[in-house]
């Protein structure tokens, strides 16, 4: 169950005839109560409910305010500036913790089937993360002012201004519930862990520890521009700007982690009224737009956060309430890596420091002409390239490779267990100019590491576009507009989200983690959309009463295969440069986001990116009937709007994964390729407005 408490309040100050000042409050909240159950005994995926093992309410939305001051010096001198905060809860749960979610995670996989799980203990399985009680809800909070100038001076009309932007994200560290996670086991068969071999019938234990600390990370983007526009003459103006910005990240302890030097954007452009009385218009403009560090990038990187998995001889007593063991556990099978150390890591060793900001390049030329019967058509080709991209990096190959050529094989181990950043944030493709703590003894050393020790293709996305749009000005009571675009998006990665997984996050993504995940990346991205129609318009009945629809065609968008990556033994040679550019450990455990196919017969194929066709087309029309009486001096607004009028229930999304039970157990997952979600149904909304 949701509520919605929402308000908004906006008050003008006409200070003079030529000064305007405004006040804005706007909040908006979603509380949502929840309830949670067990499954039901032996079933799963059935919405059968077993016991409930939790009732809690959380509460989302925040706040914004705004100020801004608009005023007029003469007739050719504007000036502008604003100021403005947004706060944001991320997410405040009442009550924040059970009695169940002091319990540790365990699971009994001692049958025949070690794929198996069995609930043991008194954990909530709906619950596998607690957050830091110590801390307040997590908030995102953005602090933002800028200055607005417009000078007209003769031919030429200028723009400039300053803008700042200081983001705070407060977030509470996370822990596995009960603060670790036990999973036991008797195999059937011998297995080799860590290069020590167990043998059939031996019980063990594997634990995991995962948890990070709490902190408020920082972000403070800056930025100046000047613009002209040049009326060159009656039928042609020229523009021409250049804006000049700068990001800084910090970290949970207020030090710098990433910082931009001031970064250059120019941007040009044209219009040319070809025959001098607006028939027929050319236009075209070329720019640079630089993309900064996302707040979720310092919080993921930046900030303390640790995994660690081991394993232990275990054949002693389970505890019947906790599912931990009694009285401790055995011996360590191979090396232990130390666990619960998740320390914020040195801010010199997270980005690389040659690191490039990421940006891309547009261009745009267009023509547009009027034509009988007051329509308007027009033509345009639209191309973006991001020039340097950046993302992520997991694990430790290539900076322990470096260190064992250039003397330090004596601190790989030590290196690559604790006390530094799990994950880099790199230009990938390109070379690694990276602080690195050998002895983490705070004695940094400076590594350029080559970019063929990551295995990594470079970050390339882009969008080649051809549009035709069209309009019929609003005469004879009725007005009509649309495009059609034929368009093409590819490249290795979509940028800071990963939609195929559904992130919400963005900032970072799993696409450049391991060398595997980038194996046939390159293609068709899942935004690409081969075709795409719009068309709105309204017609007026009466002066009171007025009818609209929207249509929206597309065509569906590429599927691909998505599964786990093959894991090379990391028995042969655990210690030397010879091991492969990812860590085992690590990639054990992550989820199947690569190209590597699972078969149903148990093979796993590299295939490319979209190579398993496209979904279906969509298409909808949503219907609009507006009545504003004139016995309500046009105050009174009514309109009922229709989404989805013909109820169309198109395909949108198919299950990609082809593979299920983790890497190390994985098996034919046989959902792939099953239907997931629809356009959504019929649904109406009516909106009843009214001005004082």
């Amino acid at each position: 169950e949701s509520t919605r408490p929402s308000g908004m309040v906006k008050l003008d100050w006409n200070i003079t005839d030529n000064h305007l000042f405004e006040l804005t409050a706007i909040t908006n909240r979603d509380k949502t109560d929840y309830v949670e159950y067990e499954n039901a005994a032996g079933q799963y995926f059935t919405g059968a409910h077993g016991s409930e093992t939790a009732s809690y309410t959380t509460e989302t939305g925040g706040e914004v305010y705004t100020a801004k001051y608009t005023g007029y010096f003469g007739d050719n001198f504007t000036l502008s500036a604003q100021a403005g905060q947004l706060k944001s809860l991320v997410g405040d749960r009442t009550p924040a913790l059970l009695g169940s979610e002091l319990c540790p995670r365990a699971f009994d996989s001692r049958g025949a089937d070690p794929t198996a799980t069995t609930k043991i203990g008194c954990w909530n399985e709906a619950v596998t993360f607690v957050r830091d009680q110590t801390q307040p809800p997590d908030l995102d909070k953005r602090d933002a002012f800028r200055i607005d100038g417009e000078w007209r001076l003769g031919d030429h009309q200028l723009r400039f201004g300053v803008d700042y932007e200081k983001f705070a994200s407060l977030r509470a560290g996370v822990s596995y519930t009960g603060g670790i996670y036990y999973r036991y086991f008797k195999r059937l068969t011998p297995i080799t862990i860590r290069g020590v071999l167990v043998p059939a019938g031996t019980d063990y234990v594997r634990t995991w520890d995962w948890r990070s600390t709490s902190g408020d990370f920082k972000i403070k983007n800056q930025a100046a521009y000047i613009e002209d526009s040049w009326q060159v003459n009656d039928n042609v103006v020229l523009y021409a700007g250049l804006r000049a910005e700068t990001f800084e990240n910090k970290n949970a302890d207020g030090i710098t982690f990433a910082k931009s030097d001031t970064l250059l954007a120019p941007r040009l452009g044209f219009s040319w009224d070809v025959k001098g009385d607006a028939t027929m218009k050319v236009f075209g403009n070329a720019g640079r737009y630089y993309i900064p560090i996302a707040g979720n990038t310092s919080v993921r990187m930046a900030g303390a956060e640790g995994y660690t998995e081991n394993f232990y001889y275990y054949g002693g007593q389970i505890d019947p309430v906790t599912g931990a063991p009694v009285g401790g556990l055995g011996g360590a099978i191979g090396n232990v890596l130390p666990s619960g150390n998740p320390v914020a890591p040195d801010p010199r060793t997270v980005a690389a420091t040659n690191l490039s900001p990421m940006f891309q390049d547009e261009f745009i030329l267009g023509a547009q002409f009027e034509m009988p019967g007051n329509w308007m058509l027009g033509l345009r080709g639209v191309s973006r390239k991001v020039k340097s991209g950046m993302d992520d990096f997991c694990g430790h190959k290539p900076q322990q490779r470096w260190l064992e050529e250039n003397g330090y094989d004596d601190a790989w181990f030590s290196y690559y267990n604790t006390g530094i950043p799990q994950c880099v944030m790199i230009n990938p493709g390109e070379d690694v100019e990276i602080s690195l703590n050998p002895y983490l003894d705070g004695n940094l050393i400076q590594a350029t590491i080559p970019a063929s020790y990551f295995g990594l293709p470079k970050f390339s996305r882009s969008y080649n576009a051809l549009e035709i749009f069209f309009e019929r000005h609003k005469t004879d009571n009725w007005y009509v507009q649309g495009s059609y675009t034929f368009s093409k998006s590819k490249g290795t990665s979509e940028g800071y989200v990963n939609s195929t997984l559904e992130q919400t996050d963005a900032g970072i993504t799993q696409d450049f983690d391991f060398k595997p995940f980038t194996d046939g990346t390159h293609g068709y991205l899942p935004n690409d959309r081969r075709h795409a129609l719009k068309v709105f318009g309204a017609y007026e009945i009466t002066d009171e009463w007025q009818v609209g629809a929207n249509l929206l065609v597309q065509s569906g968008r590429p599927l691909s295969c998505y599964g786990y990556i093959p894991l090379d033994d990391p028995s042969v040679d655990d210690s030397g440069i010879n091991t492969p550019v990812y860590d085992y450990y690590l990639a054990a455990n992550w989820s199947g986001n690569s190209f590597y196919c699972k078969g149903a017969d148990g093979s796993s194929t590299l295939g490319s990116r979209g190579d398993h066709g496209r979904t279906p087309w969509t298409r909808s029309i949503d219907a609009s009937i507006t009545y504003t009486p004139r016995w309500a001096n046009e105050k009174l607004n009514i309109g009922l709007q229709v989404f989805n009028l013909f109820n169309n229930q198109s395909v949108t999304e198919y299950s990609e994964f082809s593979a299920r039970g983790g890497n190390a157990a994985q098996e034919y997952d046989p959902n792939f390729m099953n239907k997931v979600n629809f356009q959504a149904p019929r649904s109406a909304q009516l909106v009843v407005r009214y001005e004082f």
